[in-house]
C-alpha cells in the first residue's frame, strides 16, 4: 500500500479547466501545493493586498490545518508552503522527498517535525491525512484511479495473491469511517482474476458481487460493456469527438464529407468485428486516429485495410 500511495502523490491534480487540460498541466504533490499557493496569491491580489499581506495571510491560513490524522503529514504540508514563499529551496526539497514517500531522513526530517516513516503500516493513515488536507482546501475529496486492465500471463501465484491481498485490504478500509471522501475505480478486462482457491480470493468475491445501478446504488461493480446499448450510435459519437479533438489538436479542417464517411465505415468494420482479441472501443480510437492523420495529409479516405 506503501506503493499505492507513492502514485498518488506522484500523480495528486487539483480540478481542471478545458483550458488547463489542453495546454497542458504539472502533476504531483509539488505542483499541487505551488498550485495553491498560486491560487491564494491571485486571490488576494484581486483585493488589492500587497506582497507582506499577502504572504501573512498565507501562513495564516496554514495554521487553520487541524484535524488531520498524521501529526507528520500535517507538519509537512505546513511547513512546505513555507519554505515554499520563503524560497528555501533545500528544505522545501526535503519535505517534498518526504511526502512523496522516497525515504525517511531522521536527522534531516525530525528537524522539521516529521517523525513518521512512510511504509505500509502507515499508508493508509497516510491516505487519509491527505484526504482530510484536501478536504481543508475546500475540494470535495480524492479520486483514485488503478489501471490494471492489462493481462500479466506471466504473474506468478504468490505475485498474484500479493495484489489482490492488497486490493481486499483496500476495499475492506473503504468500510471505514475514517476513510471518507474517496471514490476509488479500479479497472479489470474481467473477473477471471479472482478464480483461486485460497480465502482471498473468496472474500473478495464477496465483495465485489454486487452491480452498481439505479436501483442498488451502493453497488461495487461497473460493467462497461453494458453502457452503451447501441454500439453503432455510440462510435459514431465518438468519432465525432475525435474528429473536434483532433482538429484542436493540429490546428486544422477536416473535409467534412470525407471525414463523416470515414467514420461511417470504420464503424461498420469495428462493429462487425467487434467479438476480437482487441476490444472494439480501443481499435476504434486507434484506427480512427491513424484515419484522421491519413485524411489530413491526403485528403481522401484510406483503406481500412491499411490502418
Amino acid at each position: 500500500m506503501e506503493l499505492v500511495y507513492k502514485e498518488i502523490m506522484k500523480n495528486i491534480t487539483q480540478p481542471l479547466s478545458k483550458e488547463e487540460l489542453i495546454s497542458g498541466y504539472g502533476k504531483g504533490i509539488n505542483n499541487f501545493i505551488r498550485n495553491w499557493i498560486a491560487s491564494k496569491r491571485l486571490e488576494y491580489e484581486k483585493k488589492g493586498l500587497d506582497e507582506e499581506e499577502i504572504t501573512k495571510l498565507i501562513l495564516e491560513e496554514t495554521n487553520n490545518w487541524d484535524n488531520i490524522e498524521s501529526i507528520s503529514f500535517k507538519r509537512a504540508v505546513k511547513k512546505g508552503v513555507e519554505f515554499y514563499i520563503d524560497n528555501k529551496i533545500d528544505d522545501y526539497e526535503n519535505i517534498i522527498q518526504w511526502l512523496q514517500g522516497e525515504g525517511y531522513n531522521s536527522k534531516v526530517h525530525k528537524n522539521y517535525g516529521i517523525l513518521e516513516k512512510i511504509d505500509k503500516s502507515t499508508a493508509f493513515v497516510m491516505i487519509r491525512s491527505l484526504v482530510q488536507w484536501v478536504k481543508i482546501l475546500e475540494y470535495s475529496g480524492l479520486i483514485i484511479f488503478f489501471d490494471e486492465a492489462e493481462q500479466i500471463p506471466s504473474l506468478s501465484s504468490k505475485d498474484k495473491e500479493a495484489i489482490l491481498s492488497n486490493l481486499r485490504e483496500l476495499i475492506d478500509e473503504c468500510s471505514n469511517v475514517r476513510f471518507s471522501n474517496i471514490m476509488v475505480f479500479y479497472a479489470v478486462p474481467d473477473k477471471n482474476f479472482l478464480d483461486g482457491r485460497t480465502q482471498v480470493y473468496e472474500a473478495l468475491k464477496q465483495r465485489l458481487s454486487t452491480f452498481f445501478d439505479i436501483t442498488n446504488p451502493r453497488g461495487v461493480e461497473i460493467n462497461l460493456d453494458n453502457l452503451s446499448t447501441d454500439i453503432l450510435t455510440f462510435l459514431r459519437n465518438l468519432g465525432n469527438k475525435l474528429k473536434g479533438i483532433y482538429m484542436t489538436a493540429y490546428n486544422c479542417n477536416l473535409n467534412e464529407v470525407l471525414v463523416k464517411n470515414f467514420i461511417e465505415q470504420l464503424t461498420e468494420k469495428v462493429y462487425n468485428e467487434r467479438y476480437g482479441d482487441e476490444g472494439y472501443k480501443r481499435r476504434f480510437v486507434k484506427q480512427c486516429v491513424l484515419g484522421l492523420d491519413y485524411i489530413r495529409v491526403n485528403n481522401k479516405i484510406p483503406n481500412l485495410e491499411s490502418i
